[in-house]
């Protein structure tokens, strides 16, 4: 195999890895500010502002899995195609 294309594939694979975790990093922040709005607000909330706040919460565990998945998807076949070269 040319190194040369072993090495573009692991610095494609690094990247993968760094935009999953930049991805995962957003996720995590709406769901502190979430968290925060939710903790501080807690006496105040309408039941409008709870539902936005579930949604939130929710979509945000949603999001981070799909987001994992996909990642791990892409890197498996990254390193699949690397073995294959």
């Amino acid at each position: 195999m040319d190194n040369s294309i072993n090495l573009e594939i692991e610095i494609e694979i690094e990247n993968a890895n760094k935009e999953r975790e930049t991805f995962l990093n957003y996720i995590d922040d709406l769901h502190t500010i979430d968290c925060l709005y939710e903790h501080i607000e807690m006496d105040n909330n309408s039941q409008e502002q709870e539902e936005i706040l579930f949604y939130i919460n929710e979509h945000c565990s949603e999001l981070r899995e799909l987001i994992n998945k996909l990642y791990e998807t892409k890197i498996t076949l990254m390193k699949q195609g690397k073995q294959k070269l």
